[in-house]
């Protein structure tokens, strides 16, 4: 009886604190959301810095095979896709680094050359080459006018070749990652009078929107995203 009365004036003692099992489950599901925007934006960050590593490389190897060519005295080809079988856009493109060692008794024999320590610099298979077409004048096309031959097929991977003077062929390329659901997009530029390299990483429909400026050389990103 005692203990009760003393229960009674002490009254009721205050409220335990802690977590629902609701709130619980909304503050996981809360923590899993946020680990997965992070793991999406890491995932997305690494994926822009492999694939504009790669993009550079295409900046490299056609530095290279325009230095070779004057070293060599030849002419090189920088050609992409495999010699027999279909370039599929959703496949990773070859790319070959031919020469043209007999140009005097086999003149446009183009053969692939021994590239040796330069090999890791080829991007071969690390992206897929939408696009590769020749821009503007080239001494190529002028031999190929001469001698009365036409272009290569426009909507075709064409070849890019390099000359013993220093010159070579302007091209542009457009590259994508080798993911097929990737929506980066790169331009690359080669200015063959110049030797000038430009390498532009954009959005699929910013390459799309911008295709003609990039083109001529006329595309600022600096003045696009200005407005």
């Amino acid at each position: 009886m005692r203990s009760a009365a003393a229960a009674r004036m002490i009254g009721p003692g205050p409220a335990r604190g802690g977590f629902t099992l609701i709130e619980l489950a909304l503050s996981l599901a809360l923590v899993v959301m946020l680990v997965a925007v992070v793991a999406v934006s890491v995932g997305q960050s690494q994926a822009r810095r492999r694939f504009t590593e790669v993009a550079g490389r295409f900046e490299t190897v056609f530095r290279m095979a325009r230095a070779e060519a004057q070293s060599r005295n030849r002419r090189f080809r920088i050609a992409f896709g495999d010699d027999e079988a279909a370039t599929n856009p959703d496949e990773p493109t070859a790319v070959r680094v031919l020469w043209e060692p007999e140009h005097l008794t086999e003149p446009g024999v183009f053969v692939p050359y021994p590239l040796g320590t330069w090999t890791s610099y080829v991007p071969d298979r690390q992206a897929r080459v939408l696009r590769c077409r020749l821009i503007g004048t080239s001494a190529y096309r002028m031999i190929s006018s001469l001698t009365g031959r036409k272009d290569d097929d426009p909507d075709a991977l064409q070849a890019v070749t390099c000359y013993p003077d220093g010159w070579s062929d302007s091209a542009l390329l457009e590259l994508a990652p080798v993911e097929p659901d990737s929506l980066l997009r790169a331009a690359v530029r080669l200015d063959g009078a110049s030797g000038g390299v430009e390498v532009l990483i954009l959005g699929q429909t910013e390459l799309e929107e911008n295709h003609d400026a990039i083109e001529q050389g006329t595309y600022d990103p600096d003045a696009e995203e200005d407005r």
